[in-house]
Formats: structure tokens, sequence, C-alpha cells
């Protein structure tokens, strides 16, 4: 009876239970859990500063050559109320027109369904279809309808961009077996990586039709990043022009509040209060949708740098099969030469050996390099670009429909002290 095989792949899961923003550079607490036997410890929590996730961001790009990765998020930026205190960073759920007694019943409502829908983007079993070694963190909020218990500023205090790029990360099976990942988790010390120097690369002419053919796959794919980028930028254009237009109607609106002053204390106070909603809106549309489709622009440009490195690769592949065609023709033409030194050809061997041992080399690293990027861009860098954006979207969406009711209770209110 044969038996099954039991071993596992594998894994790293880096969760973030806490984000310590009273310091210039935010400290990031890391719940580590893996299986993997050169980790000394299968589990750990640890902190790391953000430019340190910014050295393992460019720690990865240097040494992971076949490797498309997310970019790394910008520092995020958290809020605070009047008295200092943090708040949750989906804020505008959290902004009522008025103060009536279910306010704090409806904003936990509210709270608890995006808190659901938004687990199950950030959780690491969402980004792979391998199984979840942190099923259960001791530092995750759990949450149900019935529950009353909620820490909401625990829940959305920090930017969840950050968690979903860890997640990118050791989601890829090539990035988790990183021997900098592995530093960057079991440091004592913090993470100071060695980087290596950058070659550069110059543009060779005269390719056969074979090579114009390889050429010509990488030219297609950046002329597709350079179109959606473009479609990008429009969006950001027009995104931008929504969000004066709303600023205009949030003076237009203080302008008739103050008018109505005089003659109407009531209806002064609407337009206040709408005004302010306004206001809320163009921010909502600037930390979801507007800043998605920034990030989106910069991961654009990583995808066309990577195509770089594929240039590359293939450009060293075109420079060694060149050095060996030279040598060939050198062995040629000691074979037509009426006077052979022994020493000689030997060298001229040697050298020719050596090339080929270079050129399979080289062509081995290209076709690693155009294989896993290519599936990286076609199918990693796509379905994280749909499910961001799709998230994003949601995300602004559910925040529009609250804000849009509460201009709806302000015109009931103005309604009833009108009748």
């Amino acid at each position: 009876m044969a038996q099954h095989d039991n071993k596992k792949d594998p894994a790293l899961t880096l969760y973030i239970t806490t984000v310590d923003y009273n310091r210039r550079d935010p400290v990031f607490w890391i719940q580590a859990k893996t299986n993997m036997t050169k980790y000394k410890h299968k589990q750990r929590r640890f902190p790391r500063y953000y430019s340190e996730l910014q050295k393992l961001d460019r720690h990865l790009v240097s040494t992971l050559d076949d490797v498309l990765l997310p970019v790394l998020p910008f520092c995020p930026q958290p809020h605070q109320d009047k008295d200092g205190s943090l708040v949750p960073r989906q804020w505008w759920l959290n902004v009522h027109a008025t103060s009536s007694h279910g306010q704090n019943r409806n904003y936990k409502g509210v709270i608890n369904d995006s808190w659901q829908q938004q687990q199950h983007y950030l959780s690491p079993a969402a980004s792979s279809s391998s199984p979840s070694l942190l099923s259960t963190s001791p530092h995750t909020v759990k949450s149900n309808n019935n529950d009353t218990n909620i820490d909401l500023s625990r829940v959305t205090a920090w930017d969840t961009h950050i968690q979903v790029w860890l997640n990118r990360i050791t989601a890829h099976p090539r990035a988790t077996l990183n021997e900098g990942l592995r530093e960057f988790v079991e440091s004592e010390v913090g993470f100071r990586p060695q980087l290596k120097p950058v070659r550069r690369h110059k543009k060779l002419s005269g390719f056969s039709a074979k090579d114009q053919d390889m050429d010509m796959e990488i030219t297609q794919r950046l002329d597709q990043l350079d179109e959606f980028g473009q479609q990008l930028l429009a969006v950001e254009q027009n995104i931008q022009v929504q969000m004066a237009t709303q600023a205009v109607y949030s003076d237009f609106w203080l302008d008739l509040a103050s008018g109505w002053v005089a003659l109407y204390k009531r209806m002064a106070k609407g337009c206040q209060q709408l005004a302010n909603l306004e206001r809320s809106q163009e921010f909502l549309m600037t930390e979801t949708f507007f800043g998605e489709v920034q990030y989106q622009i910069r991961n654009v440009e990583a995808a066309k740098t990577s195509l770089h490195r594929r240039a590359n690769a293939f450009t060293d592949y075109l420079t060694s099969r060149k050095h060996t065609e030279s040598c060939l023709r050198h062995v040629d033409r000691l074979k037509s030469s009426s006077n052979i030194d022994r020493g000689r050809v030997n060298d001229v061997i040697d050298d020719l050996e050596l090339a080929r041992a270079d050129e399979q080399a080289h062509y081995q690293r290209y076709r690693r390099i155009d294989g896993n990027l290519g599936y990286d861009l076609d199918v990693r860098y796509k379905r994280g670009v749909t499910k961001d954006m799709i998230a994003a979207l949601r995300e602004y969406a559910r925040g529009q429909l609250h804000l849009e009711q509460q201009k709806l209770e302000i015109w009931r209110s103005m309604q009833q002290h009108l009748v």
C-alpha cells in the first residue's frame, strides 16, 4: 500500500498586530509563524520600523531577479481626533449628521459588516491557495453580528496596505525562501541587509530574426503596461477634478449657511452640516480610490522595471553568445594557419569552453527570468491589481453610501423643521 507524503510546503505568515505611531518612523509589531526548518523560532513577535520595511523591499528587488512583487506602500499617516486620540482608519463611517440615540449602534453595525469583508481581503489565506499557518492569532480581534465589545480602533487603526504587501510577499513561493526575509524576521538588532551593486547594461544592435521575436515580446508587454498606466493617469486626473468639485460644493454650502444665519438658523445649521459632509466625501475619495490609483501607477512602473530586468538578462545572453562566436572564429583561423603554436591552441580551446559554459549559464538565467516573470506578470500581478482595485472601490462605495445617507438625514431634519 503506497504511503502518502505528508510533508508540508514551506510557508511563512506575517501579521501586523500593533502599529506605534508615536514617532517619526512608525514601528510595526509583526507576528510571524512558519514551518520552515531554517528558522530558529516557529513563532515570533518582533518590531520593525517602516524604514526597515523599505530596506526589505529594496533587498527583495535586488536579490530576486525573477520575482515581481508589489511596491511597498507609502508610510501610513494616522488620523487623530480633537483630543489627540487615534481614530479608526475608516473614520468616515463614524461621521454622523445627527446625534441620535442609535448612533453608536449604527456605527458598530457598519464596522462589523465592513470589517468581516476586510478581514477576508487581508487574511493570508485569501492571498494564496496554500493553507494559512496563522489560523488563529492571539492579537486578532474576532467579530460576529452579536458582538458589542469590538475594539474599533484596534480593528481598523492602521493602513491595511502594508498588511496586504506582507501577504503578497509570504504568498510568493520564491520570495518566501529568500534569506534576507529570514533575516528580517529573526534579527534581534534590526534589519541591515547588504545590497548588491546595480550593473548597467548597454543595448545591443544587429539582432537576428529569432532575437527580434524575443525582443518583440518584451516590447509588447511594455506597450500593454504603458497603455494601462496611461489609463490610470486619466482616471487620476478625473478623480482630481471630482475632488475639486466637491471642495467647491463645500464652499457653496458654507456661503449659503452664512446667508441663512440671520433668517433661519436651522437652515444655516443644515447647510453647515452639508458642507462638512462634502469635505468628508472629498477626503474619502482621497484615501480610498484616489490613493489606490496612485499606488497602482507605482506598481505599473515596478512591472516595467521587471521587464527591463528580463531584457537585461536577454542582453547578457546575447553578449555571451557573441563572445562564443568570436572564440569559434578564432579557432577557425588557427585551423587554417600554417604556423600553429600548441600553447596558443590550448589557450584558445580553454577560452572557447569557458565561453560556451558562460553562454549556457546566461541562457539558463534568461529562461528562468523569462518564465517566472512572465507568470508573475500574467497571473500574480493582474490578479493582485484586480483584487486591490475592487477592494478600494467597495470601500469607497460603502463610505459614499454612508455619507449620502447622512445627507438624507439632514434634509429630513430640515424638512421636519419647515413643517
